[in-house]
């Protein structure tokens, strides 16, 4: 992708003519791009994953299978706790050491595997 600044467009490209300027040169736009593609990837990956699991939620709980605000206070219960999970995340880092909280997490992916 490349942008075409013309003579006056912007004030801090109006120093030449033909000055392009090109995205995929900036590895920290890159950087930010595939972040938020993975981040987007997997928001909608979770929300596939909880709609499924939602089908047999609501063969094993009649009063699910009633009423719509539970449905969907199961499906943004996941999303709150993403939110959560993510808020808390920094004060953990702050409050414990780094490699503590990587091996913190370490067991806990092992208890999940178990």
């Amino acid at each position: 992708m490349t942008i075409i600044s013309l003579p006056g467009s912007s004030g801090y490209l109006d120093a030449s003519n033909n000055r392009k300027v090109s995205y995929f040169s900036n590895p920290y736009v890159l950087g930010l791009t595939f972040v938020a593609g993975i981040g987007g990837l997997l928001f909608g990956y979770d929300t596939g994953v909880i709609s499924g699991a939602l089908l047999y939620i609501k063969d094993d709980f009649p009063e699910v299978n009633q009423s719509s605000f539970l449905q969907e206070t199961i499906v943004s219960m996941a999303l709150v706790g993403a939110m959560i999970g993510a808020a808390a995340g920094g004060g953990l880092m702050i409050i414990l050491d780094g490699r503590k909280l990587l091996c913190l997490l370490m067991l806990f992916s092992y208890w999940d595997l178990w």
